[in-house]
């Protein structure tokens, strides 16, 4: 994967230590995948993560409508102060979907981090899929953010035809 994502010996360096990071953590209970965002393969910065895992719905009609209900006022995060937040319904291939968008800086050290989340409820499943990608590149969060929406579009059901 380095010399995919890295063209040169130094920035395939930089991208194999990020893959080591994510293989040293791959193991996280209810983690379905990790993965890293490197958009200049001259450099082999990562400058951004992508994390899915599979979320328990409470039974009942329109979980997507609820799960909206639920995130729509700016989270309280202990040490964190949200910068901004915002929440829309979607839709993309596998079902109804929730982006949040959020920005938030940490209290303790200043670190601002950008993040998109998508809570995927595909249809007629009992669990929702959630997607984040997050950076502290805030420069380059429209980038991230957009090609999250193109994953999160990728997705389908387990059971969905070829």
């Amino acid at each position: 994967m380095a010399a995919e994502l890295g063209s040169i010996d130094e920035a395939r360096a930089m991208v194999a230590a990020a893959v080591d990071w994510v293989d040293e953590r791959e193991a996280t209970p209810g983690l379905i995948d990790l993965a890293i965002w490197v958009p200049d393969p001259t450099t082999g910065v990562t400058a951004g993560v992508l994390t899915v895992v599979l979320a328990d719905v409470t039974p009942g009609p329109d979980p997507a409508g609820r799960w909206l209900h639920d995130i729509r006022r700016k989270p309280r995060l202990r040490g964190i102060r949200v910068l901004h937040h915002d929440t829309a319904p979607a839709r993309v291939n596998a079902g109804p979907t929730v982006l949040e968008l959020l920005t938030t800086a940490d209290k303790r050290t200043g670190q601002i981090t950008a993040q998109a989340l998508w809570r995927i409820f595909p249809d007629d499943a009992d669990g929702a899929i959630g997607l984040t990608v997050r950076t502290t590149e805030l420069a380059l969060t429209p980038a991230l953010v957009a090609d999250s929406e193109l994953i999160a579009q990728g997705l389908e059901p387990l059971w969905a035809e070829a």
